[in-house]
């Protein structure tokens, strides 16, 4: 027992001294000198469940022409769980941006990377589960839209997030048929997915504003919901760099979901609302790489 304790402190202690261990390699390219630039900083992750020690490896390659952010693989070990492999993560991830960080309250429990964007393309941050390593959301970054919107709902005591993708972030997700994104996710996964139709979809679509209301209510006709109170109502606002008309949008929050059945849509009425994700069981489990 004592020497699986002291194998967790010498780990400890070796990985804490290696929070910004560089490395780089000089390449000739072109009959010029390159350089692919490598480092590593580690940080602590401890919540209810567990104590992770967070690698972050950041690999920027100045061999690449053109615009080519840092590639950055983020990895999770469990300090506390001596039954286990301590150099096997519990999870990792890979993604790019200019760069990566634990997120602050209340983001706390979410790894948090910024993409910037090139050649008239606009922020993104995108924000990963640090419980389980998976992508929670997207959200464009602009003067009025500073990003995931923390919801505290009175229905539950887990967290939720929502977040609003527009077309003109450097995130590939986009695929030409949609005008934005919208997640809505809790600290461990994504919920609910949906995009926001429109024929002028190949324009450049920017999400000016996104808000959280209290309580509002739904306007679903013929339902047994109708007027049913919502805690919350998502306010999106969206314009073109076209000459199409101004979108708003309000959604509001029904049992524990956004639900679009009832949302609201104003100015352009050529949006539309498409659900392309349901999430059918959420497991706050996480997926052992090691097992």
């Amino acid at each position: 027992m004592f020497q699986k304790i002291l194998l967790i402190l010498l780990f400890q202690i070796c990985m804490i001294t290696q929070l910004f261990a560089e490395d780089s390699l000089t390449l000739i390219k072109n009959g010029s000198p390159c350089t692919i630039e490598k480092y590593t900083k580690n940080s602590l992750y401890d919540n209810e469940k567990n104590s992770l020690l967070i690698e972050q490896i950041f690999e920027d390659d100045d061999c690449f022409e053109g615009y080519h952010p840092p590639n950055i693989t983020v990895s999770a070990y469990d300090i506390k769980n001596t039954n286990s492999k301590l150099h096997v993560p519990i999870w990792q991830f890979k993604d790019t941006g200019m760069k990566g960080n634990i997120g602050k309250k209340p983001l706390s429990n979410l790894y948090i990377i910024q993409e910037d964007g090139c050649c008239g393309s606009g922020i993104i941050k995108k924000y990963y589960s640090l419980n389980t390593g998976n992508l929670i959301a997207y959200s464009s970054i602009s003067f009025s839209s500073q990003g995931l919107l923390p919801v505290n709902l009175s229905s539950t005591s887990e967290s939720r997030y929502i977040g609003v993708e527009d077309t003109i972030g450097p995130s590939e997700s986009y695929e030409g048929d949609h005008i934005a994104i919208i997640f809505y996710s809790n600290s461990d996964q994504i919920i609910q997915k949906f995009i926001i139709m429109h024929p002028l979809a190949n324009e450049e679509w920017i999400v000016d504003k996104t808000e959280l209301l209290k309580k509002g209510l739904s306007n679903k006709p013929n339902s047994s919901d109708t007027n049913t109170e919502s805690e919350f109502d998502l306010l999106i606002n969206l314009w073109c760099r076209c000459n199409a008309p101004r979108i708003d949008i309000k959604i509001p929050i029904l049992k524990n979901k956004l639900d679009i059945d009832s949302a609201i849509i104003e100015g352009d009425n050529r949006a539309k609302i498409v659900n392309i994700y349901q999430a059918t069981l959420i497991q706050p489990m996480q997926k052992n790489m090691h097992d």
